[in-house]
């Protein structure tokens, strides 16, 4: 049986980081070159901290105002969400430099993410953060959200990990090995940092989000991918947030 690890990055007080078993075997994913970067700016670091820990995450702009992530990144151990000024998304961070900054106006967390545990509980690692600043569009096309994957494809996996978090890192040629439900293993090695990363399905009309990477499989330590698919919680939040704004 597989078993997992968030892939959330939290730093005590100390700034010391958290125990990585495994990691020498699983280096995580290949550094995206820096000329590439321009054409994944909608993928950003979720940042978040209080007086006792830091932590950062992956996040991805799918729309002009919405950042959709893991739930275990903006909630507290209860399941709801971190106070608002603890949540800050920052698109296009390289090497010190960035597109776009905003705080977080709003933050949804799954209803259920807190009363489930084990791999089932993944299915509803999710969580949609609304930014207090839009994103002018000039400047970053968000990704746009595919709510059912064909799921035969080769996927990607691109976020900001922690041995490498000043620049993305990226894979492209992750297949699914296997369906939990709402849950899917992709053969993608992942590390701390990627969680909330998307993970992306090459279409028609170009690359898209599927799914959202929430924790590794350790089960030999080879840092497979689980990921989830988009949900109905998901999809009815977004419409609604969408009707809003119409």
């Amino acid at each position: 049986m597989y078993q997992f690890r968030l892939l959330s990055v939290f730093l005590a007080f100390a700034l010391m980081p958290i125990a990585m078993p495994g990691l020498a075997q699983n280096a995580g994913l290949p550094v995206l070159p820096r000329d590439k970067h321009v054409t994944w700016t909608a993928i950003g670091r979720v940042n978040g901290a209080s007086f006792a820990e830091r932590g950062s995450c992956t996040g991805t702009l799918i729309t002009s105002d919405t950042v959709l992530t893991a739930a275990h990144c903006v909630a507290r151990k209860d399941g709801s969400p971190r106070p608002l000024y603890q949540v800050r998304f920052v698109a296009g961070w390289l090497q010190g430099e960035y597109i776009w900054y905003s705080a977080a106006r709003k933050v949804d967390v799954h209803p259920n993410y807190h009363q489930t545990k084990g791999r089932r509980g993944l299915g509803t690692d999710l969580a949609i953060i609304t930014l207090a600043d839009p994103v002018p569009a000039p400047l970053i096309s968000p990704l746009p959200l595919i709510p059912v994957s064909d799921q035969d494809s080769d996927f990607a996996i691109i976020g900001y990990q922690r041995t490498r978090n000043q620049m993305l890192s990226a894979q492209f040629n992750c297949p699914k090995l296997r369906d939990f439900g709402p849950v899917v293993l992709i053969d993608c090695p992942v590390i701390s940092g990627l969680s909330g990363s998307p993970l992306l399905e090459k279409t028609d009309t170009g690359w898209a989000v599927a799914g959202v990477v929430v924790a590794r499989a350790e089960k030999g330590d080879d840092g497979k991918a689980f990921a989830v698919w988009p949900n109905s919680w998901l999809l009815d939040t977004l419409a609604a947030q969408a009707a809003l704004t119409d």
